[in-house]
């Protein structure tokens, strides 16, 4: 988000916590009952919630009172309640601004080497291990009261299986009180001693009041494809957004936005109407490829921005 306010003199807080802060909370009612959430604010208007039982995905987000991250009707549902079969991974997932799509399949549901695998994986449905919250006053030491307020969550999400593969996902969620800005490092490792596929999708999902008819995406100037013969023919519309309709058929584009001086390929979505703007920034090295799902539905209005080391096709298609 584009507002960040600087972060006071420790003279002036009793605690730290009272200008940013990360709670841990557990869900007490339906079916997210008993899930553990952390509720993270930075003390400028961000506030967003990490679900550690979700494969450490970022949920509901807030800037300033406005929810910008698309609620699906599912709500939070523990992982538990997950059903089996290809498409079922929809009948379980709350949307929220990061759901982490893999880590051995992305996409469409496929068979690979004797295995199945279903829509976007297993790891939004696998709770996380090892999970802290560390607070870090930069240059620790040196009393300087002006010194970096650092906040970092931290957890582990193992995808594994016996006689199969044993992949390790270890995330860094981390922000600096007073911005506005969300910092996320992954490192995978195949923990196991078989060689193993692994992808990885990050599916952002932003929704109304930053995603309305107003808004329009922006990036440098690159090469758009359309996934498909529906989305070929709101090709000239990818960078603007709609009213909700009837019976939206989702489109999907696949973007190679030329990265930034600093390695970091960017695009945001703007609202000029309420001034919200939501920016992703991602290693264009690691994170090759990028694809943006626009689902302009009625109760299904949703705009995704999505970096990739692939496309959203499946596994065997890869």
């Amino acid at each position: 988000m584009t507002q960040s306010i600087s972060c006071p003199r420790r003279e002036y807080l009793g605690n730290p916590e009272q200008f940013a802060y990360a709670e841990k909370f557990l869900f007490d009612d339906g079916p997210g009952a008993g899930m553990r959430g952390i509720r993270v604010s930075t003390g400028a208007g961000l506030v967003f919630t990490i679900l550690p039982d979700r494969g450490m995905d970022l949920w509901r987000a807030e800037f300033l009172g406005k929810t910008f991250s698309w609620i699906s009707p599912c709500g939070p549902k523990r992982p538990d309640l997950l059903e089996h079969g290809d498409f079922s991974w929809l009948r379980n997932w709350g949307g929220g601004l990061l759901t982490t799509a893999g880590l051995q399949n992305v996409g469409s549901p496929c068979d690979f080497q004797g295995v199945h695998h279903t829509l976007h994986g297993r790891i939004s449905n696998i709770p996380a291990q090892a999970v802290s919250i560390r607070r870090i006053h930069a240059n620790q030491g040196s009393h300087d009261p002006k010194a970096e307020d650092i906040l970092e969550i931290s957890g582990e999400v193992h995808e594994v299986s016996v006689f199969g593969e044993h992949l390790k996902l270890s995330r860094k969620i981390s922000l600096s009180a007073g911005s506005n800005k969300i910092r996320i490092q992954d490192h995978i490792e195949n923990a196991g001693f078989k060689s193993a596929p692994a992808q990885i999708l990050y599916h952002m999902n932003l929704g109304w009041p930053l995603l309305s008819e107003n808004s329009v995406l922006a990036a440098r100037k690159h090469a758009v494809t359309p996934r498909n013969e529906t989305a070929l023919k709101g090709i000239r519309m990818w960078d603007q957004c709609e009213p909700p309709q009837p019976s939206y058929e989702e489109q999907c584009f696949y973007h190679d936005i030329p990265a930034d001086e600093d390695g970091f390929a960017r695009i945001s979505l703007f609202n000029p109407i309420n001034s919200l703007r939501f920016t992703v920034a991602y290693l264009k090295e690691e994170l090759p490829f990028f694809t943006q799902w626009k689902q302009m539905g009625q109760g299904e209005y949703v705009l995704g921005l999505e970096p990739a080391t692939c496309h959203p096709e499946g596994l065997n298609a890869e």
